[in-house]
């Protein structure tokens, strides 16, 4: 009985690999987001679900990880990726465990149009004018105990890289080819064209707003032309993207730089049905109070 190590391959065809040669960008880039999608299933896996938004690998953890890339076969460009370590065959059970789901959608659907976040909150703001929705208190932990989101976010983790992985497949006007096998106790095989993956990238970008909810901390950035700020949260000193739907909003809130207290209403951002409870971004509904600095 021969032993079995646990692989991925990957397959580059198309104009990215005409006769077998690919662009050393191109190149650079797949292995790029190969290894960041295999880190981001290690570290969901060895913190028990618990990865965040800026989540790192411990220095001690890289020797954990080891993906030996094989010789490429030139008949288009397709190269294996063997696991030597004990770890690998969960990292790759992992890794098919988030994109399988995306990938049974993109086989079967024609396709679905999303409103976005800044329709939504024009829905949001009507609900909470009358009072067909309350304003939750923000709680961490009680948030995550009610199972508030549908996917966790070790799953977008793992799918931020994949869509990368198959960015060449969609922005490009010649047709690209990426395939990707698992191959652990079972073989998956997933194929991208351009219509895969610009369904894939539609489906795991889907932005959706969460219920509101009150925050209060210290807005440390503001930037008024791209509508966007930075906002730590007393609750646990994380800083998060504060984003709002007008200029208007960010003058607003400008002149409250750095003051200490202020507590303002938001809405989680989603997406892909998953969001880091701890430093997700969130977006600007609206200003309850604050204290002077």
């Amino acid at each position: 009985m021969t032993d079995f190590s646990p692989y991925l391959q990957i397959k580059l065809s198309g104009d990215i690999a005409t006769k077998g040669e690919v662009n050393l960008r191109d190149l650079a880039n797949t292995y790029t987001h190969l290894q960041s999608m295999i880190d981001r299933a290690f570290i969901d896996i060895t913190t028990k679900g618990k990865i965040r938004k800026h989540s790192r690998l411990k220095g001690n953890q890289y020797g954990e990880i080891f993906f030996s890339v094989g010789d490429p076969k030139r008949s288009s460009y397709l190269v294996d990726l063997i696991s030597k370590t004990q770890i690998g065959q969960s990292i790759l059970n992992r890794i098919n465990e988030a994109i399988a789901p995306v990938y049974n959608v993109i086989e079967t659907s024609i396709g679905v149009e999303y409103q976005g976040i800044y329709r939504d909150l024009n829905r949001v703001k009507g609900q909470i004018d009358q009072g067909q929705i309350a304003i939750m208190e923000y709680n961490e932990e009680e948030i995550l105990n009610k199972k508030y989101f549908a996917r966790s976010f070790g799953d977008k983790s793992i799918l931020k890289y994949m869509d990368q992985l198959v960015t060449p497949t969609r922005a490009r006007d010649k047709e690209n080819y990426i395939d990707l096998t698992i191959s652990t106790e079972k073989t998956i095989q997933l194929a991208f064209n351009k219509e895969k993956g610009k369904k894939f990238h539609h489906i795991v970008t889907n932005r959706t707003l969460g219920l509101p909810y009150t925050i209060e901390g210290q807005l440390v950035k503001a930037d008024w032309h791209n509508r966007q700020g930075s906002f730590v949260k007393y609750t646990n000193g994380r800083k998060c993207n504060l984003k709002f739907s007008t200029r208007e909003e960010v003058e607003e809130l400008s002149h409250l730089m750095g003051a200490k207290g202020i507590k303002i209403v938001v809405c989680p951002i989603i997406e892909f049905g998953s969001y880091d409870v701890a430093s997700g971004d969130l977006l600007f509904v609206k200003l309850i109070d604050s204290i002077a600095a």
